[in-house]
C-alpha cells in the first residue's frame, strides 16, 4: 500500500530548498539572516509534519515511520534548529552568504532521516553514504590552509575506501538472502546455517557504518576535520546526526542482525570500550579545544554503545537519555566556542583563552556547568544519564565495563580541569571581543532546561519512556 503522505516532511524540505536556490538567483541582494529564516521556516513546517504523520507508512519493505522513529527525528529536528540559530552568527560577523551552508544542512537532515525511515538496506546505507558526502562537503567548506586542503582530500579519500567495503557488504548480504528488505534478510540469517561468506558481509557494514559515526578505530578523520572546518560545520557534525546514527544502529541490531547478535556482542563491546578510553585518554592530551571535544563526543558514544548492547527496551530507553543530557551540554559547549573570539577571530586553541574568566565570566561559568554535566556529575542533569546508564550496566552484571567507565570519566575530568583551569587561573594575554546577546540568550536557555529537568527529572524521563513505548 503506497502511503505518499509518509513523504510530506521530506517534501516540504525539498521545495524549502527550491525556495531558498530562486531567492538566490533573483533577488539581488541577500543577508545571512535571508536563509537562515527561509531554512528555519521550511524546517518548522516538516517537523510539524512529521509529529502530525507519524504513522504514516510510504511502503512497508522500504519506508516506515513509527513514534518511536519519529521520537529521533523530533530530537534532530531540534538540534538542528538550535545549530541554525547560533550558526547565523558566524556567518553574520563573517559577513559571508549562508546560502551553501543552510542548503546543505536540510540535505543533511533529509539524508538523515530517510536513513532512520528505511527499511531497506541499499535505501539504508545509500542514504548513509549521502550524509557522508554532504559532511564532508560541510567540513571542507572553508579549509585555506594548504595543510587543510591535504587533510580534507586525505578524509575523501579514506570515505570512498569505507563506503566502498560496506557496499560490498551490503551487496553481498542482499545476493545471500535473495532480497533487501530488513525482513527478509531477518528471516534469511534465522534460517540459514551462517558460513564465512555471510559474517564477512555483516563485518564490513559494521565497518562502514562505524566509520560513519567516528568510532574508533575509524576515528582518525573526525577530530582533524572539525578543527579545520568552519565552526559551524564543525558544531553540526559533531552534534546533530548523532540521534540519527543511533537510530540507524539500533535499527540494523534489531532488525536485521538479531539472529547473529550474540555473536557480534563482544566485538561491538571492544569498540564501545576502546571509544571510552581512546577519547578520554586523547582528549588529555590535546589543546585544540574543538578536537578535544570530539573526542569527548567519541567517548559519549562509545558509552552509549555499551550501554544499548544489551537490546532491551530498558538499555535503548538508558542510551537514550544519556545520548540526549549529553548534547544538550555538548551544544552548550559549541555555543560557548562563539564567544571565545579575539580581534574578529574566533579562537580555538587552549591557550588563548586563558583568563578569560575575568573579562567574560558568565561564559566560563557556563562551560563549568556543561563541562560538569557532561562528566555526570551531581547535582546537574548529566548525573541523571550517568546513573541511569551505569545502572542499566549493573543490572546486566557488566561490572568491568562500569570500571572502565568510571575510568574514562576520571580521565576525561582531568581534561576538563586542565580547561579551567587555563580558563580561571592562568594569565590572559589576549583582549576578547564583546559577546553577542544572542550567545547569551541561547546559553541561558540552555542552562534553564538542563536546570528544570535536574529539579524534576520525571518530566523528562516520563516523557521520554511515554514516546518511546
Amino acid at each position: 500500500m503506497y502511503d505518499f503522505m509518509a513523504l510530506m516532511p521530506e517534501a516540504i524540505l525539498l521545495f524549502t530548498i527550491v525556495v531558498m536556490l530562486m531567492v538566490a538567483l533573483l533577488r539581488s541582494k541577500n543577508t545571512p539572516k535571508t536563509f537562515y529564516t527561509l531554512a528555519k521556516y521550511g524546517v518548522l513546517a516538516a517537523l510539524v509534519a512529521e509529529i502530525a504523520l507519524y504513522n504514516h507508512t510510504l511502503w512497508l519493505g522500504h519506508y516506515v515511520n513509527n513514534p518511536q522513529i519519529t521520537v529521533f527525528k523530533v530530537v534532530i529536528y531540534l538540534l538542528l534548529l538550535g545549530n541554525m540559530h547560533i550558526s547565523l552568527k558566524w556567518f553574520l560577523g563573517e559577513d559571508k552568504s549562508s546560502f551553501g551552508f543552510y542548503v546543505l544542512l536540510i540535505l543533511s537532515l533529509l539524508s538523515l532521516v530517510a536513513a532512520m525511515s528505511a527499511v531497506n538496506l541499499y535505501l539504508w546505507w545509500g542514504c548513509l553514504q549521502v550524509s557522508m558526502l554532504l559532511h564532508y562537503v560541510l567540513l571542507r567548506d572553508g579549509c585555506d590552509a594548504d595543510e587543510q586542503k591535504a587533510e580534507m582530500k586525505c578524509l575523501g579519500l579514506v570515505a570512498v575506501i569505507y563506503g566502498v567495503a560496506g557496499t560490498c557488504g551490503v551487496f553481498g548480504l542482499s545476493r545471500l538472502s535473495g532480497g533487501a528488505e530488513f525482513a527478509q534478510i531477518l528471516a534469511f540469517l534465522s534460517q540459514t546455517e551462517l558460513n564465512v561468506e555471510i559474517y564477512v558481509a555483516c563485518a564490513l557494514i559494521l565497518v562502514g557504518l562505524l566509520f560513519v559515526m567516528g568510532m574508533p578505530p575509524f576515528h582518525f578523520w573526525m577530530s582533524g576535520a572539525a578543527a579545520a572546518a568552519i565552526l559551524p560545520a564543525s558544531g553540526y557534525v559533531s552534534v546533530v546526526p548523532l540521534f540519527a546514527y543511533y537510530a540507524c544502529l539500533l535499527n540494523l541490531l534489531e532488525s536485521v542482525f538479531s539472529p547473529i547478535y550474540m555473536v557480534l556482542k563482544p566485538v561491538l563491546l571492544i569498540f564501545a570500550l576502546m571509544a571510552v578510553v581512546l577519547g578520554a585518554v586523547a582528549a588529555n592530551n590535546e589543546n585544540n579545544l574543538r578536537k578535544l571535544f570530539v573526542y569527548s563526543r567519541i567517548f559519549v558514544m562509545g558509552i552509549v554503545l555499551a550501554v544499548i548492547l544489551n537490546l532491551s527496551e530498558e538499555a535503548e530507553f538508558a542510551g537514550f537519555v544519556f545520548l540526549l543530557v549529553s548534547l544538550l551540554a555538548m551544544a552548550g559547549v559549541y555555543t560557548i566556542f562563539y564567544a571565545f573570539k579575539s580581534k574578529g577571530e574566533y579562537l580555538s586553541d587552549l591557550p588563548d583563552v586563558a583568563g578569560i574568566a575575568e573579562s567574560k565570566p558568565y561564559v566560563a561559568a557556563a562551560m563549568l556547568i556543561f563541562m560538569t554535566s557532561m562528566l555526570g556529575f551531581p547535582p546537574l542533569l548529566g548525573f541523571l544519564g550517568a546513573v541511569i546508564a551505569l545502572n542499566q550496566l549493573v543490572v546486566i552484571h557488566q561490572y568491568m565495563v562500569v570500571m572502565v567507565i568510571m575510568f574514562g570519566v576520571l580521565m576525561m575530568a582531568s581534561a576538563y580541569l586542565r580547561v579551567l583551569k587555563t580558563m580561571y587561573f592562568d594569565d590572559k594575554h589576549k583582549s576578547f571581543d564583546r559577546v553577542d546577546k544572542g550567545i547569551y540568550q541561547i546559553l541561558l536557555v540552555d542552562i534553564v532546561l538542563i536546570a528544570v529537568l535536574m529539579i524534576n527529572p520525571k518530566i523528562l524521563l516520563g516523557l521520554i519512556e511515554l514516546m518511546l513505548k
